[in-house]
Formats: C-alpha cells, sequence, structure tokens
C-alpha cells in the first residue's frame, strides 16, 4: 500500500498524476487523498468507487514499465511488480542498493535535479541486464510538504536495436548512393531532381548540387523533349524502364549517351510521386563501338580492294566470306556463294580435304597454316585457273578450330601483269 500520497509538483489546486504506457492514459484528477489509518478516503469526486489508491497501486503494477518512488534521503517508498517481484522487496532500502546492488549513490543519477522540481527524461544502458532503459522521473510533492521523486522505466532494448540496425542501412544507402560509380537520381514527376548523387552531377558536369536541384530536367538534361515524354509513358505504364538508352546534354550543351534504369515512386493511393534510378554513362561504350565499327570498315574495305581472291568457310566447308577478287578471278558473285554454296565446288575433286589435311600438319607452315601452296580452281564457266594458296586455320579462344581462310594468287593474271 502506498505510504504517501503524491501529486504532480508543478501544480496548483488540481492534482494530476499522469503516466503514459503504450496507448493507455491514466489521469488521476483528484483534488486531496487524505490517510485516515490505513483508509484512504477519496474527497474530491470519485475516479473509482471504493479505494482510489489501492486501486492505483493495481493499474501501477499491471504495467510493463518499471515505476518506483523514492523520498530526498533515496529510500524506497514504492516499487511496482515490474520492478520487483514482490512489490515490498526494496521498500526502505536505498535505491541503488535495492535496484542497483550499489553501496553508494549511481554516478548517473540526476535525483538532486528532480528534488530541485526539474523533470528529468535519459537514457540508461544496466550492464547486467544488457539492457538500454529510457528514464523519466518527476518530482511529486507530498501533502507534508516533503518531495519525492517517482520514476519510470522503460525497457527501449529492441527499439535502440531497431533503430542501430535502421542506422546502419542509412548509413550503407549514403555510402552506395554517394560512391556508386554511375549517376543515382531520385525526381519528381514533374521534372525536379529531388535528390542526385555526385557521379550524376559529374556526368553532366555541374559543381554545385544546389544549382543541379533546380533545373528544369527535360529543358536542361535531355536533348530531345520527345524523349522524356517516351520515358514517362513508358514508366508509368509498366512501373520501370530497363536500359532506356538517350542522350542528355551536360551543362555546356555537350551531348553525352546514357542508359537509364528507373521504377516509379508512388503514395499511398497510388498516384505517381516522381521516379528514381540509376543513369549509367554510355560514352566510353559509343565510343569503343564506333572503333570496332570503323576497324571492321576498314578490314572489310581492306579485304574487298585486294586484287587477290579472299575466301573464308566454316569447319563444315561452307562459304563465309567472298571478296571481289574472288568474284573477278572466279566468275561467281558474293550473292550466288555466300552461305549458298560449298568451298568443294571450286575445288577439284578431292582437294578440299586434301588443303585442310596440309593445314594441319607442321609440314607446310607450320600446324595451322598453309604457305603457297600450287593449286588449281574451278571457274563458274568451268575453266581451270592455276595460281598459289596460302590459308589458315581460325581458332577460338579455347583452341577450338572455328574456321579457315584462304588467299588464292592468280598466276595467269600475274603473269599478265609482268608481260
Amino acid at each position: 500500500m502506498l505510504r504517501k500520497q503524491w501529486r504532480y509538483l508543478p501544480g496548483n489546486g488540481l492534482i494530476g498524476f499522469m503516466l503514459f504506457h503504450k496507448r493507455i492514459f491514466l489521469h488521476w484528477n483528484i483534488m486531496v487523498l487524505r490517510t485516515t489509518g490505513s483508509h484512504v478516503q477519496d474527497i474530491g469526486g470519485g475516479f473509482m468507487a471504493g479505494n482510489p489508491a489501492r486501486r492505483f497501486v493495481k493499474i501501477l503494477d499491471a504495467i510493463e514499465d518499471g515505476v518506483y518512488v523514492i523520498r530526498n534521503d533515496y529510500t524506497v517508498e514504492y516499487m511496482n511488480k515490474a520492478m520487483a517481484p514482490n512489490a515490498q522487496s526494496g521498500v526502505g532500502m536505498q535505491c541503488y542498493r535495492a535496484i542497483f546492488g550499489r553501496e553508494d549513490k549511481c554516478p548517473w543519477c540526476r535525483a538532486s535535479d528532480v528534488f530541485s522540481g526539474s523533470e528529468v527524461h535519459m537514457e540508461h544502458y544496466v550492464e547486467d541486464l544488457g539492457k538500454v532503459f529510457e528514464i523519466t522521473e518527476y518530482p511529486v510533492r507530498n501533502l507534508d510538504g516533503t518531495v519525492s521523486k517517482a520514476s519510470i522505466y522503460r525497457d527501449v532494448t529492441l527499439k535502440k536495436k531497431s533503430e542501430r540496425t535502421l542506422q546502419t542501412s542509412r548509413d550503407d544507402y549514403t555510402r552506395l548512393f554517394e560512391h556508386v560509380g554511375v549517376g543515382v537520381y531520385v525526381s519528381s514527376k514533374e521534372g525536379q531532381f529531388m535528390n542526385a548523387n555526385k557521379a550524376l552531377l559529374e556526368m553532366l558536369g555541374y559543381e554545385s548540387k544546389e544549382e543541379f536541384l533546380g533545373i528544369n530536367i527535360t529543358d536542361d538534361i535531355y536533348m530531345r523533349a520527345s524523349d522524356r515524354r517516351r520515358f514517362q509513358e513508358m514508366i508509368e505504364r509498366d512501373g520501370k524502364v530497363v536500359d532506356y538508352e538517350i542522350e542528355f546534354k551536360k551543362r555546356d550543351g555537350t551531348p553525352v549517351p546514357v542508359m537509364v534504369t528507373s521504377h516509379v515512386r508512388r503514395d499511398s493511393r497510388g498516384h505517381v510521386l516522381g521516379y528514381e534510378g540509376i543513369i549509367a554513362d554510355q560514352s566510353h561504350r559509343k565510343r569503343m563501338e564506333r572503333d570496332l565499327r570503323e576497324a571492321h570498315h576498314f578490314l572489310n574495305m581492306v579485304i574487298h580492294s585486294s586484287p587477290n581472291a579472299i575466301i573464308a568457310t566454316d569447319m563444315k566447308g561452307d562459304i563465309i566470306l567472298w571478296n571481289d577478287g574472288a568474284e573477278e578471278i572466279l566468275g561467281y558473285s558474293a550473292e550466288e556463294v555466300v552461305g549458298r554454296m560449298n568451298i568443294r565446288s571450286i575445288y577439284p575433286d578431292g582437294t578440299a580435304r586434301e588443303v585442310m589435311k596440309m593445314m594441319r600438319s607442321p609440314e607446310y607452315g607450320g600446324v595451322g597454316r598453309l604457305r603457297s601452296y600450287p593449286m588449281l580452281y574451278v571457274r563458274r564457266d568451268e575453266g581451270i585457273v592455276e595460281g598459289t594458296l596460302s590459308a589458315a586455320i581460325i581458332y577460338d579462344g579455347s583452341g577450338r578450330e572455328i574456321a579457315s581462310v584462304g588467299i588464292f594468287v592468280d598466276l595467269d593474271a600475274a603473269r599478265l601483269k609482268r608481260l
């Protein structure tokens, strides 16, 4: 049973003692609690019938938070069951001994502030329990004029663990956002960037993030406004876009090819708020593709400009390359032979097999090669062309034979040039 009756110190007249526990709001509002022997009489308007003090103690014992009250000499006046299984186990002892097993005042104690009239809020880690508590302490003025301290201990260990986990995730996201090697952005539907990482600013030639967040995406980023409209149509229809290739422009107007992968952002009612995703600079890839196209074009020009016949076949003998020189010397057009004719058709019987056997032998220029070997070809008009053949087997990265290529020099044409 409560030894004294308490009221919240700052109050005048009406006594309000309030406790918050999850969604439960308990407000015990009385004028005066008078103790008559062991009987507590409510003379200020009944909160409950019967003995309100005892009922209030039952309420305190039912909550999960630990509650205790001490006098200004640190003697425990009350403990609820969450604070001690036996509510009387610590009563009459100093709080530091009853609660923490110490012989002197706790170094983190702020009781003096509370006794001076202040309300204290703090967190404390109890090492023996491995738990974190959120502590709220109130000054309570007793009817005899003395001040007691009411303390509420709430276990927030899981909450703190969740907060740490959430903060770690936020930190990880921030590091990834800022250090990933591609542009990352969040934008509104109306065309403003809400956030962007350093890589995106550098990609588009901006030094100031503040300036970047103030630009209009359609006017200042897209080379063609129609690409922005098409992007919005696709992402709002499908919820995402993947590997969408478009041209952006830098701050100075220079075009930059990019690849966009994004998804739509919606509110709780499904309305589109904006978009977020990644933007990859494709300048290097485009340069490589251009270089490869140019190299391929140059090689193609070399092959087709050669006066000698250059012919390539797959390992079944089907012709896959037939240059202008082969057309002139052998009389077949590329359209007639590529993908339609086998090399055996232009060799005398058995010669194709013999050529492959020689290329695989080390005796004719090394394995995989045939150097300047006398050869006869059959023209389209069935005439015989005499010349020399140099050929090679083409291997893939694992050393597997995938094709062969040969260069045939027409000796009759060479003789005519010498004459």
